[in-house]
């Protein structure tokens, strides 16, 4: 389920309009989401999402807002420091 949310986090970002980069999700890693969204039924969830209270996905759409801009900023930092080296 790890693997399924990282990815399914990424391709958010992808198809987000502030992503510049059309192949920012390899077609590789949409191949695999997929996959393991076909077969994420098959096993036995700890949890039943459709339980979850009207306060808890609100929490977990801030959260999961609260990643992308954290991996923004990584990236931005990382694009930062690596053009010092050309200074």
């Amino acid at each position: 389920e790890d693997r399924i949310s990282a990815l399914e986090l990424k391709l958010k970002e992808a198809e987000s309009v502030l992503c510049s980069e059309p192949e920012y999700m390899s077609k590789a890693e949409k191949a695999e989401l997929n996959g393991l969204v076909k077969v994420r039924d098959s096993f036995e969830e700890q949890y039943d999402p459709m339980t979850f209270t009207e306060e808890h996905l609100e929490f977990k759409s801030m959260h999961n807002d609260a990643l992308i801009q954290l991996f923004r900023y990584c990236e931005r930092e990382r694009n930062r420091l690596g053009s010092e080296k050309y200074i």
